[in-house]
């Protein structure tokens, strides 16, 4: 068994003989209305039942690998700079402007998400912090840890700094067709996992990456899709509303 925590939404349609654990990811460290990428959402990920959570990283002026989603730090704290003009000290220091929370770079994440025994997924926004995420992740081996890659020619060197780690690509498909391109592309540049917008999944893009040896992480944009969604038996789910993707009592 991975490490890290186990429960997870028992799915599957294709083999009634066989139990898939489709693995709830809290997007963006979300979970219950929470502000996203900040280290208070990872105990409450968990505490929701995720057994990772998503976090976005961007690399600081001096290379450290701090967490937030945009180019520009003006959405979160007002302050209309690049995120890649601030030192890791300096993005550190601020606050979130809707909550007040010191804003968190990536270790300070991973050693959270460490203590509750959760895994992490990194969707690294900027390439030129992967060295910089790879040193964090490579720190801490009791949790599961994905790197997901916006260049696919990154994965395989994703995958010799971080051993065992999973590595994804994420190139966002809008269409039936893209989604075909994509999925193809994926297997033969040797990604681990591939993920794809809900509306955009059916039984065909489950079993085609189940024969590809590919893992498919599936972005639920709209929570009333969550019990249909899971009833296709993906490998994860990636949603803002994580409560709503494990099994009750």
């Amino acid at each position: 068994m991975a490490p890290g925590r186990s429960a997870g939404c028992r799915c599957g349609l294709s083999d009634p003989g066989a139990i898939r654990v489709t693995r709830v990811i809290a997007h963006r460290c979300r979970s219950g209305g929470a502000a996203e990428n900040l280290a208070s959402g990872v105990a409450l990920a968990a505490t929701a039942g995720a057994q990772a959570i998503e976090v976005d990283v961007r690399p600081s002026r001096d290379g450290e690998a701090v967490v937030t989603h945009d180019r520009w730090l003006l959405r979160r704290t007002w302050w209309p700079v690049p995120v890649r003009a601030v030192t890791a000290a300096w993005f550190r220091a601020r606050r979130d402007r809707t909550t007040g929370e010191q804003l968190p770079d990536l270790q300070a994440i991973v050693t959270e998400a460490a203590r509750c025994g959760i895994g992490v997924v990194v969707d690294l926004k900027d390439g030129r912090a992967l060295a910089a995420v790879a040193s964090v992740l490579a720190g801490v081996t009791t949790i599961e840890r994905d790197i997901w890659v916006r260049d696919p020619t990154s994965i395989a060197r994703a995958r010799a700094l971080v051993p065992g780690a999973t590595v994804g690509w994420l190139d966002d498909p809008r269409s039936p067709g893209e989604v075909d391109a994509y999925l193809d592309a994926a297997r033969d540049h040797g990604a681990d996992l591939v993920s794809v917008r809900h509306h955009l999944v059916g039984v065909g893009t489950v079993e085609r990456c189940r024969a590809s040896s590919m893992r498919l992480a599936v972005w639920i944009t709209d929570p009333a899709a969550t019990a249909a969604v899971l009833a296709l038996g993906p490998d994860a789910v990636v949603t803002d509303r994580p409560e709503l993707a494990v099994p009750g009592p």
